[in-house]
Formats: C-alpha cells, structure tokens, sequence
C-alpha cells in the first residue's frame, strides 16, 4: 500500500509542478519537459526517501519495494504523456466533439463541420511539434523525417505488423 501511496503521492507532484510552470512559461517541446519532471520528481522521491531510511524516520525499504515504485510511476508518467499529446495538438475528434457539443440541440450538418475544421488548427500545430521535437526538418519547403522520426514510427509499424494491422497513409 505504501508504494501505491508514495507512487501517486509523486506523481501529483509532478503534475503540480507541470501546471505552475505551464501557466508561468509554455515550454517549445512539451513531451520533453515532461518527462524530465517525472525523471526528476522520481529522483527527488526516491533521494527523500533514502534520507528517512538513512535517519530512521521510516521502516526500511528492500529494494523490491523500490523497483515496485520506479515502475509504477513510470507506468503512470508514460501514460500521461500519451494523454497529454490529445490536449496538447487539438485531437481532430475532440475538436469535432467540442463543436457538435456547441451546436446544441440544433446540431451541426456536415457541411457546417467541415467549413469549421481547418489546417491551421489541425494539422499546422502538428507539423510544428515534429518540427520541435526534432522528429522532422523542413528542408526544400519539404517535410522529411530526422533518424529520431523515422526510429519513432520504425516502433509502430512494428506494433501495427505485431497485431497484423495493414499501414494506412500514403
């Protein structure tokens, strides 16, 4: 229960730590910055409490308990990266939701839909993310991925080859 305990008890650290400094300066890579506050939030965790074992303030921890905290934090920090990108670059379908939501009882045709929906919202913040986390470079007025970019989707074309999915895209 205690490494359950310690594991959110950090992670809703590093989480407070993500809003203040967001609200005081917006990093360029986002996903980067994120994980080096639940790096160094783990790392603070995990140096507090060698100072309470160290001084007795606390039982001691074997180092199963330890490996068991790492993990689940890291389950936890992973996860809410992925997530966080959804909030970060406007998810088409939650933007498409937030409208139809807008709409009311009324609704929203198609037509009204697509004529709200635009690059510059959608794909234009996207682009410039690759473009930050170093995954593309804009050469030529063409977009062409960096080893990073090319080593990231090498990943899930494996996982979609795993499953026996077919690559969508062109």
């Amino acid at each position: 229960m205690a490494v359950l305990i310690l594991s959110l008890a950090l992670f809703g650290i590093a989480f407070l730590v993500q809003v203040i400094m967001w609200r005081i300066y917006l990093p360029k890579n986002h996903s980067a910055m994120l994980g080096l506050i639940f790096l160094i939030i783990l790392g603070f965790g995990l140096f507090v409490l060698a100072v309470f074992n160290f001084f007795g303030f606390s039982s001691q921890w074997v180092w199963i308990q330890k490996a068991q905290l790492i993990l689940l934090f890291l389950c936890l920090a992973i996860a809410y990266i992925i997530s966080y990108s959804a909030v970060e670059a406007q998810s088409p379908s939650i933007e498409m939701v937030i409208r139809i939501a807008r709409a009311g009882s009324a609704g929203l045709s198609r037509d009204e839909l697509a004529a709200r929906m635009s690059d510059e919202k959608l794909v234009l913040p996207r682009l410039k993310e690759l473009l930050d986390s170093k995954m593309a470079i804009l050469k030529d007025a063409k977009y062409r991925l960096t080893p990073l970019g090319r080593n990231f989707i090498m990943a899930f074309v494996a996982y979609g080859n795993l499953l026996g999915k077919k690559q969508k895209g062109g």
